[in-house]
């Protein structure tokens, strides 16, 4: 990999808050002189079938090296061309050989596992070579606290800066997504809502969200949203009721049971944008966002339920309300948070009023 490649892969890596899943960096055209470079460089293995399989089809893979990140995870880069287009694929570290898919790629699995045969065979010595290390790290979410405990004062300042740009990123990105579809912004703010309790611990009054869908289209892009916002194994609750309903939340003790209908044609996100989604879930739950939010709810509650303005909202509303008016601010800040707060104001008439009482 060019000096001038390593360079874009590295402004990538730098610019992403999350890369334990593996991350997609274009590189360019590569000309003929390069290319037959490459041909040169991996005919000496053209005795292996699938070697012999990929040149043919000008699809060439190699380790480029690897990638040391703040918190110590290692990103394996593999670098693919096809067709005179260059890919940088980053991998985790520990998950190369098991994996089936490349991050945003249409590889086929079988296609994804001869791309990894034939860097093994051609470029094993190269995947343990440092290409550089970066300023960031692979989930801030998941070790947030246990980093923050244990590394230093100029790490410690470090990680607040990956957080500050995370919050940026956000608030200019997530207003406009959830302008587009208000489905989003209403399954977003449940799976916030359930995994507040099933990971950050809240003891607040907790919801069921049934979400009626109209078709398979429906459907299916309910269930990839809800998968791509469950921050860790089993931190949603998601059950499938029947061929329509599908319910995030508790089996039991929930106070109460909101029925979201979907409509009929979904407003499908770019991978980006399902990302961006994403990282508002996740920043959510990071421990320090919810201690804050923990410590400050207790006296909002207790002044709303003294404001004849909402007489007649359940403890599971006036949680929810202060989801939507409050939580925003806490992780973005007030000028941060006010073009989100203003979408997810319009989710008014069914998220936080239109609840049932659970049986």
């Amino acid at each position: 990999m060019k000096k001038q490649e390593v360079n874009i892969v590295k402004a990538a890596v730098q610019r992403s808050a999350k890369l334990d899943q593996g991350m997609k960096v274009e590189l360019g055209l590569t000309d003929k002189k390069e290319q037959q470079r490459l041909n040169k460089t991996f005919k000496p293995f053209a005795a292996d079938p699938i070697v012999k399989k990929a040149v043919k089809g000008k699809t060439l893979a190699k380790w480029a090296g690897r990638i040391e990140l703040l918190d110590g995870e290692q990103l394996s880069v593999l670098q693919v061309d096809r067709f005179s287009k260059r890919t940088a694929y980053l991998l985790p570290n520990d998950e190369t050989g098991e994996l089936t898919t490349l991050p945003e790629s249409t590889f086929t699995p079988e296609q994804v596992k001869e791309l990894l045969h034939m860097a093994n065979v051609c470029s094993a010595d190269e995947r343990d070579k440092l290409l550089f290390k970066a300023e960031t790290v692979a989930a801030p979410a998941d070790h947030w606290e246990e980093l923050l405990a244990t590394c230093g004062e100029a790490d410690r300042r470090f990680l607040d800066k990956v957080l500050d740009m995370l919050a940026k990123e956000i608030a200019y990105k997530l207003p406009k997504i959830l302008r587009k579809s208000l489905d989003t912004a209403a399954v977003m703010m449940a799976a916030i809502d359930e995994q507040l309790h099933t990971m950050g611990g809240s003891t607040a009054p907790m919801t069921k969200y049934r979400f009626e869908t109209q078709n398979e289209q429906t459907a299916a892009w309910l269930n990839q949203l809800v998968h791509k916002l469950t921050m860790r194994k089993d931190s949603l609750r998601w059950t499938q009721e029947s061929e329509t309903v599908f319910t995030l939340g508790p089996a039991e003790g929930a106070v109460d049971v909101i029925t979201l209908p979907l409509e009929a044609e979904p407003v499908l996100l770019a991978l980006h944008e399902l990302e961006t989604v994403a990282q508002m879930v996740r920043i959510c739950v990071t421990p320090p966002i919810c201690n804050c939010f923990f410590q400050g709810v207790g006296s909002f509650l207790d002044s709303m339920k003294e404001d004849d303005q909402y007489k007649g909202y359940t403890e599971g509303a006036l949680w929810r309300l202060n989801l939507v008016g409050v939580l925003p601010t806490i992780v973005l800040g007030e000028q941060r948070a006010k073009a989100i707060i203003a979408e997810l104001e319009m989710l008014d008439g069914f998220f936080w009023r239109s609840a049932d009482k659970a049986e």
